[in-house]
């Protein structure tokens, strides 16, 4: 393979960190033929109660 090639094989970089830093969950899926495809979860928070 060529360097292109193997870049596009990484799964962390640019902003995969990002991801990874605010993400619950987060993966990679090949997206041929020299992408990938990156899903994240990101989970919300309670919402806060009403004051009665």
């Amino acid at each position: 393979m060529n360097a292109v090639s193997d870049a596009s094989l990484l799964t962390s970089g640019r902003g995969l960190s990002l991801v990874a830093a605010i993400a619950d969950r987060w993966e990679t899926l090949p997206y041929p033929p020299s992408g990938k495809t990156v899903r994240a979860l990101l989970a919300t928070p309670a919402p806060a109660p009403h004051p009665s």
